[in-house]
C-alpha cells in the first residue's frame, strides 16, 4: 500500500487491499476472472496487469469483485496493481498482490 503526496488526515483514514489474486494462482488466457479488494475509498479503481515490470492492460472497476478479462497471452510472474487518484492525480492510493501468478492458454 503507497500513498503519494497526501496529508496524514487523509492517508489514515483511506485504505486499499488485494485479496485476490493474491499470488500463485493459475488462470486461463482469454478467461475473465475476478479482482477482489477491500476499501474504504468510494469511487473507480484502475486495474492494470504487468508481466514482471511490463505493463499489459488496464480496466476500470466501479466495485469489488472487479471483472477483469485476461488478454490472449501466457506467460508467469504476473502481478495485478490497483489505483485510485483524485486531485489531478496529486495524491493517490495503489496496491498490488502480494506475489505474481500465472496465465495459461486454454
Amino acid at each position: 500500500l503507497k500513498f503519494i503526496e497526501s496529508s496524514d488526515s487523509i492517508k489514515d483514514k483511506q485504505t486499499l487491499i488485494i485479496i485476490s489474486p493474491n499470488g500463485g494462482e493459475i488462470w486461463k488466457s482469454g478467461s475473465k476472472q475476478q479482482i477482489i479488494y477491500k476499501t474504504s475509498i468510494i469511487g473507480r479503481f484502475q486495474a492494470n496487469l504487468f508481466q514482471g515490470e511490463n505493463y499489459i492492460m488496464s480496466s476500470m472497476c466501479d466495485e469489488s469483485p472487479c471483472v477483469f478479462t485476461l488478454p490472449n497471452i501466457s506467460g508467469n510472474n504476473f502481478k495485478i496493481k490497483l489505483t485510485y487518484s483524485v486531485f489531478n492525480e496529486e495524491y493517490y492510493i495503489d496496491d498490488e498482490n502480494d506475489a505474481p501468478f500465472s496465465i495459461i492458454k486454454e
